[in-house]
């Protein structure tokens, strides 16, 4: 079998990117012949494919004379130079269009797939859907994807008639299901939670005792406000008075304003590390030396970083994400290793300036009480390593699978087409 996976920005430094990446081993490992269609900037066309392995790769490249921007990427501030699907003019989404088509086009002919993997429900699954009618396509959701629905309202509709021609939809979890189904008004019986994953190659805990000298703390993302850094930064100050010693390693990087101003607000600080985009063998070493990982994001789909940061015997701290505290609540031993921190009122993803405090406080709380259970040596043990184990990629690309065959046994795709 050949499944060719199609993804607008990016087949790395992103959730979606390591999603791809997953499905790639975890498919090559199972027998099936991977290929990709990607966006890259024509600078990194060659790591690019370098990185995609055995795979055949179809990059679209931009920063070129055809498409003469950076790559258009799923959420508004990406960890690289990027182009806002609402600032699209008409002319640039032809371009866009007509970039991405070609490379389906040659896709088809050259690979020949048996299934297309499309991931986010935007414009590139109605695009790819419309472009190869002949060939089963699937939408994975990353979450990233419905935010667009609001953020570049005049594109909803395009994206929403397109999506809606798919032959099934992979979500992360029960919760987005339904907002998929109400979103798209797309059958639920055709929607399945696939979860997500962590690679226990890389990401697996510590084989000695960790120092407490220095207590680190680790955030692996985006160095953005929908994320959460800045009030990361802030609490933390309020927490290094109370906690002498503590150090916070921020893993991730950003562009324009947002990320300069993040890095300012550490400026003269020798307790806040800054390290740039990781490798996950580098960020899983990073992990297997620190205590407590804190994702303040006001916005996920289902973070991968949170599953491989439990897998690497961290404690976490993170926002009430809908959909990650039920798909979590699976593992046994979960909720005493994870401290949730109430989100403030939002809209789309950003919190109005009076109500931060509030939500700062609760940071604050929640990782003071964590610190305090790793001052306790309240660590996980055995049992709690098995559990998490079933959280790996092989699981989800099992559950994955498993609905394709699915699909196919009940003709659902050659009833569409």
């Amino acid at each position: 079998m050949k499944i060719l996976q199609v993804l607008c920005q990016k087949p790395w430094l992103t959730g979606s990117g390591v999603f791809l990446e997953a499905l790639i081993h975890a498919g090559t490992s199972a027998g099936i012949s991977p290929g990709v269609v990607a966006g890259v900037p024509l600078k990194e066309t060659e790591t690019a494919a370098k990185m995609m392995g055995q795979a055949a790769f179809f990059p679209v490249q931009f920063e070129t004379d055809a498409l003469p921007f950076p790559i258009v990427g799923m959420s508004d501030v990406m960890p690289y130079p990027s182009t806002r699907y609402r600032d699209l003019t008409e002319e640039m989404l032809e371009s866009w269009e007509m970039a991405f088509r070609k490379k389906l086009v040659q896709a088809a002919e050259v690979f020949q797939p048996d299934l297309v993997i499309c991931h986010h429900l935007w414009l590139l699954s109605a695009l790819t859907r419309q472009t190869l009618p002949h060939i089963p396509v699937l939408g994975l959701c990353h979450g990233t994807c419905l935010r667009q629905y609001h953020l570049a309202p005049r594109f909803s509709g395009l994206a929403r008639a397109g999506c809606r021609r798919l032959d099934g939809i992979f979500a992360l979890h029960e919760a987005q299901k339904e907002e998929i189904h109400q979103l798209l008004d797309f059958p639920k019986e055709l929607i399945q939670v696939s979860g997500a994953g962590y690679s226990p190659d890389f990401f697996f805990p510590p084989n000695k005792a960790k120092s407490l000298r220095p207590l680190k703390l680790v955030y692996a993302g985006k160095l953005s406000a929908a994320k959460g850094v800045p009030s990361l930064i802030r609490v933390f100050q309020r927490l290094s008075e109370k906690h002498p010693g503590i150090e916070l390693h921020l893993a991730g990087s950003g562009s324009g304003m947002e990320a300069r101003e993040i890095i300012t607000m550490a400026k003269g600080r020798t307790d806040v590390l800054f390290h740039g985009n990781l490798s996950q063998v580098n960020l899983g070493e990073l992990f297997r030396t620190s205590y407590l990982f804190v994702l303040p994001s006001f916005f996920e789909g289902l973070p991968l970083v949170v599953i491989e940061a439990l897998a690497s015997g961290l404690r976490v701290v993170t926002t009430e994400q809908p959909g990650l505290k039920s798909y979590l609540d699976q593992v046994p031993g979960s909720r005493e290793m994870i401290q949730y921190a109430e989100l403030p009122p939002l809209r789309v993803d950003q919190p109005s300036v009076q109500d931060l405090p509030a939500f700062e406080d609760r940071l604050y709380d929640a990782i003071n009480l964590q610190l305090n259970r790793v001052k306790e040596r309240d660590d996980h043990g055995p049992a709690w390593e098995k559990a998490i184990g079933t959280l790996s990629w092989e699981g989800v690309f099992s559950r994955m699978m498993s609905f394709i065959d699915k699909i196919y046994q009940t003709g659902s795709f050659n009833k569409k087409f």
